[in-house]
C-alpha cells in the first residue's frame, strides 16, 4: 500500500492509474492489485480500514479469523472491529462490536492492525456465525496450534445467555484431526445427531497394499463417508483427471476389501442433513439415544 506521497502526486498518480484508491488516505500500486484474488482484496481492505481508524482497529468475529488465515466459507462483507462501548456513529462497510476490555486488552499487535488472540477470535463467532462456521474457525486454529483445545473447550462451556448452546456444540466438535471445512460441517452433523461414535481420518490398508485414510468409518459395520467437495475434482488437491483416477482406484480397492461407501456433498450436509443421517441409519449405524430434530447449521 502506497504511502509518503504528497495529496498533487497522489492525484496525478490516480489520474494516471498508477494508483487504486481503497480508502481515502490508502493506495494500492495496480502490479499488487492484479496479484490479488478474493480473499487477497478482502483482506487489503481490512488493511485499509484499519490504517484510517487507527485507534479503533481491533479485528473481531470473522474479520479477526480472516486474518488468522482461517479457512472461512464466507469472506466478511464488512470489516467487524471490537468497541468499549456502542457506537451510533456511521461507518462505511464497518461494525463495531462491544467488546469487554479485558479481551481488547489482550489482542495481539500485527504491524498497523490488531486482532484478537485466537481463542477470543472464535468466542467472539460463536453468536453472529452459525454453528458450523464456527466450528471450521476452532479446529482450524486447534490444527495449527492456535489455540490448546482444554482453555478453547473451557471458554466455550463459559458462553451464557445467547449463543449458549451453540458453543456447546462447537465443543463437543473440537478436534484437530479434520482437514477440510466440508469435513467439519459433517463431523457436526454426526454429532448433532447423536450417531454413534465414528473413526475420524483412520488409515485402511487395502489388500492391495495402498493405504487410505478416509474422512469417516464406523470399522464394526465396514462402512466409510466420504465427503464431496467440487474442489477436490478442480485442481486444489492435484491434477483434476490425476485425482479422479486416484479416487477410483482407492474405491475399488476398499469395496474389493468388504467397505461400503457413503457419499455426501456440501448441499445434503446444510440443506438436507436428516437425509444423510437416513440413509447411514439405513447401513446400520446406530443412534445413541433416541432425539428430535437437532438444532438448525
Amino acid at each position: 500500500m502506497k504511502t509518503g506521497m504528497t495529496s498533487r502526486d497522489i492525484h496525478s498518480a490516480l489520474k494516471r492509474q498508477e494508483l487504486i484508491k481503497l480508502r481515502r488516505g490508502v493506495y494500492l500500486q495496480p502490479r499488487t492489485e492484479q496479484q490479488l484474488d478474493e480473499r487477497g482484496w478482502v483482506i487489503a481492505h481490512h488493511i485499509a480500514e484499519c490504517k484510517a481508524l487507527k485507534s479503533s482497529s481491533v479485528l473481531t468475529r470473522e474479520s479477526a479469523a480472516l486474518m488468522w488465515n482461517a479457512p472461512l466459507t464466507r469472506l466478511p462483507r464488512y470489516v467487524h472491529l471490537a468497541s468499549l462501548q456502542k457506537d451510533r456513529g456511521k461507518y462505511r462497510k464497518v461494525k463495531l462490536h462491544v467488546t469487554a476490555a479485558s479481551v481488547i486488552e489482550r489482542a495481539q499487535h500485527f504491524d498497523i492492525y490488531q486482532v484478537l488472540t485466537p481463542t477470543d477470535t472464535v468466542i467472539s463467532c460463536v453468536r453472529p456465525l452459525p454453528a458450523h462456521e464456527t466450528l471450521i474457525i476452532a479446529n482450524d486454529f486447534l490444527k495449527r496450534d492456535l489455540c490448546l483445545p482444554g482453555h478453547l473447550s473451557e471458554q466455550l462451556h463459559a458462553v451464557q445467555g445467547r449463543g449458549r448452546q451453540k458453543a456447546r456444540r462447537v465443543a463437543r466438535c473440537l478436534t484437530p484431526q479434520l482437514d477440510s471445512p466440508l469435513e467439519n460441517i459433517a463431523y457436526l452433523v454426526l454429532t448433532d445427531s447423536n450417531l454413534e461414535p465414528v473413526n475420524l481420518q483412520m488409515w485402511l490398508t487395502a489388500s492391495s497394499g495402498r493405504r487410505y485414510r478416509p474422512d469417516f468409518c464406523w470399522p464394526r459395520l465396514k462402512l466409510i463417508l466420504e465427503v464431496d467437495g467440487m474442489v477436490k475434482y478442480k485442481g486444489t488437491y492435484g491434477a483434476a483427471e490425476h485425482r479422479g483416477a486416484y479416487e477410483y482406484q482407492r474405491q475399488r480397492d476398499l469395496e474389493a476389501d468388504g467397505w461400503r461407501i457413503v457419499r455426501t456433498t456440501y448441499d445434503e450436509l446444510v440443506n438436507r442433513p436428516f437425509a444423510l443421517i437416513q440413509r447411514l441409519q439405513g447401513e446400520g449405524v446406530q443412534t445413541i439415544t433416541k432425539v428430535g430434530p437437532g438444532p438448525a447449521l
